[in-house]
């Protein structure tokens, strides 16, 4: 995973996410340097090439997924995966996260099909290991690539400390390039007076590709700040004439 920062101005900041994710592909699934586990002719069904993070002043957040990953070509009952997130940044998993992908506290997640956002627990987790009941037997839960992966919640039969967020959320599948998630950091007790640390994962239920990655984004001063920083250059240009006319003075 390499985060770009491309642009921040008065209105929005813009984050890329490279996918370089490590992890799985083994024996004739591995394509791509590992990335995507898929037969060679199958790679362009599943392959994520990255990962593109808008925020602006209102909190108003935007994740979009670059891949061209539909479930209408997949096939084999594979589905879009959900968006997990985390509010307390992001650590980047080990070459040998096949068994272990829980390197982040993950403590919210983006229910895709719902258009809800909850509070995150374990015990609503879905992993790629539930999925793939058209083959048998089920190559994701027996066999050595992308096993214990997680994909997705479960928020028909979710813990009650899984929350479910208020908001207004939207997923938008209408390019064929890109799945974008939208909603808002304030839903999830975030301000744009303190410093936010963001974690991001995404994958399809069969976990093929997986995508990762983390951003930051600088405190916003609060207007008195401004006004305090303002009196005192306005101070410290004052003191600096005082100091000229008595050089002056005195010559």
């Amino acid at each position: 995973m390499i985060c770009l920062f491309l642009s921040g101005s008065a209105t929005a900041a813009q984050w890329v996410i490279k996918d370089n994710y490590i992890g799985g592909g083994m024996g004739s699934y591995q394509n791509n340097n590992g990335d995507v586990i898929a037969y060679y002719r199958h790679v362009d069904r599943f392959d994520i090439t990255g990962m593109t993070v808008e925020i602006d002043d209102a909190l108003n957040i935007k994740v979009k997924i670059n891949t061209a990953f539909s479930p209408d070509t997949a096939g084999y009952g594979i589905d879009y995966g959900d968006l997990f997130i985390s509010t307390n940044g992001w650590s980047a998993p080990g070459r040998n996260d096949i068994y272990d992908p829980l390197n982040t506290d993950w403590e919210y997640v983006f229910d895709t099909s719902g258009l809800n956002i909850f509070s995150f627990s374990t015990s609503g987790a879905r992993t790629s290991n539930d999925f793939g009941a058209a083959h048998t037997p089920n190559p994701w839960a027996i066999n050595e690539y992308r096993r214990n992966q997680l994909v997705q919640f479960d928020p028909t039969g979710y813990n009650p400390t899984d929350e479910k967020i208020p908001g207004t959320n939207r997923f938008d599948k209408s390019d064929p390039g890109m799945l974008i998630y939208a909603f808002n950091l304030s839903d999830l007790g975030l301000s744009a007076d303190e410093e936010i640390e963001l974690g991001f994962r995404w994958t399809m239920t069969c976990a093929n590709d997986v995508i990762e990655g983390g951003v930051s984004l600088a405190a916003v001063p609060e207007p008195t700040t401004f006004i305090l920083l303002g009196i005192g250059l306005v101070g410290i240009v004052g003191l600096g004439k005082k100091n000229i006319i008595g050089k002056s003075t005195h010559n």
